[in-house]
């Protein structure tokens, strides 16, 4: 009897030989939709020193089925300043092939219960408003959405974009604006 997509899902920290597969899973979004706020193709120089920048604190991941890296997430640093030092950014980044297969909710999921154990309290999920399926999984894992960034980037491919704010704090049965000034911790 053969295991269902989730159940064959491994996701596992990020390595040198997944960031070829990892690049290119990222700029098929850069060329085919709003998801990424970049313009060109990231180079794999840019990808490599993007998640060399991310330590212990941020990890990157990688999911897994079969052996080949379907999807990655991971989580950022937000600002410089210290005020922003428990407030983390997630990204994540699911092949075209796999998409609607449970990899996005596994992948923030355990981005989810890595923020926790680290200690942050905050995680911010910048979302293009045309991302239906990205702004859904962020509102299952109860994240709030916040009329933060209109018009705070903007595309070649889309002109200006209305990004929402969604933020997951924990702690909290229901987050406002305010809270982002007062961190809810356990």
């Amino acid at each position: 009897m053969s295991r269902s997509v989730e159940e064959r899902i491994v996701i596992r920290p990020i390595a040198a030989a997944d960031l070829a597969e990892t690049n290119a899973i990222y700029n098929h979004y850069v060329l085919s939709s709003t998801a990424t706020w970049r313009a060109t193709p990231e180079p794999l120089e840019e990808h490599v020193a993007w998640v060399a920048s991310h330590g212990a604190q941020h990890p990157v991941l990688v999911a897994e089925i079969d052996g080949r890296v379907v999807g990655w997430g991971a989580l950022s640093q937000l600002q410089q300043s210290a005020a922003y030092a428990g407030t983390v950014e997630d990204s994540l980044w699911i092949h075209h092939d796999f998409r609607h297969r449970g990899l996005g909710r596994a992948l923030l999921t355990e981005l989810i219960v890595r923020a926790r154990s680290i200690g942050h309290h905050t995680i911010i999920a910048r979302v293009d408003s045309d991302q239906a399926a990205s702004l859904a999984l962020h509102q299952a894992h109860d994240f709030r959405r916040s009329p933060f960034c209109e018009r705070s980037a903007r595309s070649s491919a889309a002109g200006w974009m209305r990004c929402i704010c969604s933020f997951f704090s924990r702690g909290a049965a229901k987050v406002s604006v305010e809270s982002l000034r007062t961190p809810v911790l356990p």
